[in-house]
């Protein structure tokens, strides 16, 4: 408070802390309002909220992409291998199942990380406009794959595919 006094009148001027020379605006207290805090609370919820409420569908996914991966896998390493046998000894492939890990890398059996099992089947193939069948130059073989090995066999899911094996001329 300021006082001026003069002989023919005295005048007092109030001047209080939160004036400022800037045009006399009160100072504001910096940080958020409670209710823009709320906002980004509810915001940031409901965020997190969706997020983890698609976590169970990714990780679903993931799971069934990494048994189609191994399934695939498997396929192109009994194509490979089918090609390496000679065509007599195909039929032998009937006592065999071979064992593969959830990549389609094979492994022993019994192994503690065996996810796939494949058996084989090998029929006379039915070559559609050719009557008779030709064991002698082509065969087809069936390969069904079971899993998971850890489950009990009924509850086990099975893929069937099937490769046409035949001679290549001059052999």
């Amino acid at each position: 408070m300021i006082r001026f006094n003069s002989p023919a009148q005295t005048m007092i001027f109030y001047c209080p802390a939160e004036i400022t020379r800037s045009g006399g605006n009160r100072r504001r207290s910096s940080g958020f309002s409670l209710i823009e805090v709320t906002i980004a609370l509810a915001i940031v919820s409901f965020s997190m909220l969706t997020i983890v409420g698609l976590l169970p569908i990714g990780l679903s996914t993931l799971s069934v992409a990494a048994t189609r991966t191994g399934e695939a896998n498997i396929a192109k390493e009994m194509s490979s291998e089918l090609e390496q046998i000679p065509l007599s000894e195909i039929t032998n492939l009937q006592q065999t199942t071979y064992y593969y890990d959830r990549s389609g890398t094979q492994v022993l059996q019994g192994a503690s990380d065996a996810f796939f099992s494949a058996s084989f089947a090998v029929n006379n193939p039915n070559i559609p406009g050719i009557p008779g069948t030709y064991p002698s130059i082509a065969q087809t073989v069936v390969v069904t794959l079971r899993y998971p090995q850890s489950t009990a066999a009924a509850s086990q899911k099975s893929l069937v595919f099937s490769l046409f094996v035949a001679q290549q001329s001059g052999n």
